[in-house]
């Protein structure tokens, strides 16, 4: 059979027609799957965000993305960041101590500069239900000079993070051994402290003769003596006072609110009362004898810790030509 060239035509039309139907389910499943894919993409940035915004900075527009909270809590319904009203919009998000940074950082007037070249900033802060919120500035456009011109606002819970964090930093600050803070942690404490203003008395305290225990009666009687002087310590000072090992058989202590050696000899005439009643099973021929050294600061010294310690370490030393449990007092 001879056919023509508008048989031929006819039957390429058909063929091509049935091949686009075989294709068919596999293009519109290629489709779907890439509308499921943009689906969980979208599921899993709303999990993260507990609320999104598009800000057009060109008008201060406000476009709810993920409404919710932000649309509720923050600007109800408000479609415009009206500049004077930052710390209005702070006030509904943070809590009392975070309001004046948050409204600086939402500060649409500074945005531009603050991001420059940044493709996205953030702000922590604690809510009005004492819990850790981060906000994002994500940059969502630029002109062609590189300045932005959207940007996405979005809140991110960060509570259970800032939980753990504190976590790590408690494990990582503290003596594995005596259970108080270690000398990285105690240091930090303390130095917050003097930059606050505080005043107080700081103790360097070491053990006599704690050598002895180790060589006669072995290193698991000596970690028993530290463990026993630390819990003497955390028993004679009050819970506002920083204690921290510094090492072997040495702790510092910081008593907060002591500016004189009358009161500061009440506090050490208590610690060598509660040593000297401490006694250890098998061990007859020595007892727990302190050699302490101090240092007096008021609210105007300006010495970093470095500066104290040394100085009570050097009066500590001093104390150990004395026997018995002895404190030298020094000035800073």
């Amino acid at each position: 059979m001879i056919y023509s060239p508008f048989d031929i035509a006819i039957i390429i039309l058909i063929i091509a027609l049935l091949a686009f139907l075989c294709a068919l389910p596999a293009i519109l499943s290629k489709k779907h799957t890439k509308a499921e894919t943009y689906g969980l993409v979208s599921n899993a940035i709303m999990d993260i965000y507990s609320s999104l915004a598009l800000i057009d900075l060109s008008q201060n527009l406000v476009i709810p993305i993920n409404p919710g909270e932000i649309d509720e809590q923050v600007f109800k319904g408000q479609r415009t960041i009206v500049p004077s009203k930052e710390r209005v919009l702070a006030a509904r998000l943070a809590a009392k101590p975070f309001r004046e940074s948050l409204a600086q950082f939402i500060s649409m007037d500074t945005i531009r500069e603050r991001i420059g070249g940044l493709s996205n900033i953030s702000y922590e802060y604690v809510d009005n239900d004492g819990k850790w919120t981060r906000l994002h500035f994500i940059v969502a456009e630029k002109d062609s000079n590189g300045v932005a011109q959207q940007i996405i606002w979005a809140t991110e819970p960060i509570d259970e993070d800032k939980k753990r964090q504190e976590q790590f930093k408690a494990l990582a600050e503290t003596d594995s051994l005596t259970h108080t803070l270690n000398r990285s942690g105690g240091e930090n404490v303390i130095s917050e402290l003097l930059l606050d203003g505080k005043k107080g008395m700081l103790l360097v305290i070491d053990a006599d003769h704690f050598k002895y225990v180790n060589e006669t009666y072995g290193h698991d009687k000596g970690d028993e003596v530290i463990i026993t002087l630390a819990n003497v310590l955390k028993d004679t000072f009050r819970e506002t006072d920083v204690l921290f090992r510094l090492g072997g058989d040495a702790f510092v202590v910081f008593v907060a609110g002591v500016d004189s050696e009358d009161l500061g000899y009440i506090a050490i005439n208590r610690l060598f009362n509660n040593v000297d009643i401490v006694s250890f099973e098998g061990i007859n021929d020595w007892k727990i004898r302190l050699s302490i050294g101090a240092v007096l600061f008021g609210e105007n010294d300006k010495d970093a810790f470095s500066v104290l310690y040394h100085t009570a370490d050097k009066a500590m030393n001093e104390s150990k030509k004395h026997e018995g449990n002895y404190i030298t007092f020094a000035n800073s």
